[in-house]
């Protein structure tokens, strides 16, 4: 529910919080309390927004809008976290495919201005998404015969995020991490979402975890591996 109120001096707009679920094939919304739900929204699960409007005029307040809402000079993948980026593109520009293939968008989204657009060939965002999606996507070494994958010495386990607690909304987030020769963790992606603030929760776990690193022939290298995170509350 959306009700807007304006005074002499202030425009304000109060709406149902909508979290971001993904069931493994694309992303959607749920509302918090919503209907069908028989507990009432908590307070958390509000969102207000006051402009102040005291001497505004329409291009004032189109400019207060634009630093809220997304507009159709927006990017939604330029906007998030660098481990978001390339599913996040992945899913606005229905490419990637392959691990990325549970980032997408159902075709409402399209109703939201900056969400779904074409590849940009001179974004250096969209190029890099590119190599990774098919770094994701092309033949990993084979293990065996001299090679080995890096191994978890250190590795805590995640907390969960208060929405999903609530929701008792559990699953599995899979994230893809560069582990170097020396077991460091860097580049982080998230490869399969979940939502409502467990991939989040995963990346920091996740960059926190130590590694024996990748052998081969008895030498430490460099090496892309994905990863799951399980979030169970049983």
């Amino acid at each position: 529910m959306t009700s807007v109120s304006l005074s002499s001096r202030r425009l304000t707009i109060e709406a149902d919080r909508l979290f971001v679920l993904n069931d493994g094939q694309a992303f959607r919304f749920h509302q918090s309390g919503g209907k069908g739900s028989d507990k009432k929204p908590k307070k958390e699960s509000r969102v207000r927004l006051d402009v102040d409007a005291d001497g505004a005029t329409g291009e004032t307040v189109g400019t207060a809008f634009s630093k809220i809402f997304l507009t159709s000079q927006d990017r939604l993948a330029d906007l998030v976290p660098d481990p978001w980026k390339p599913c996040v593109l992945a899913a606005s520009t229905g490419k990637g495919g392959g691990q990325y293939k549970a980032c997408g968008f159902p075709p409402e989204f399209s109703a939201i201005p900056g969400v779904v657009y074409s590849l940009n060939e001179n974004s250096a965002l969209d190029q890099a998404a590119i190599h990774e999606w098919k770094s994701q996507n092309s033949p990993h070494p084979r293990i065996g015969k001299g090679l080995s994958p890096p191994r978890p010495i250190s590795h805590p386990d995640p907390g969960f995020s208060e929405q999903a607690r609530r929701a008792k909304y559990q699953g599995v987030v899979i994230v893809s991490i560069f582990v170097d020769k020396t077991g460091e963790t860097r580049n982080l992606r998230i490869v399969h979402p979940l939502g409502m603030g467990l991939d989040q929760k995963a990346v920091e776990t996740v960059s926190k975890w130590r590694f024996d690193p990748a052998m081969k022939d008895g030498e430490a290298i460099d090496m892309d591996i994905g990863v799951e995170v399980d979030f169970h509350l049983y």
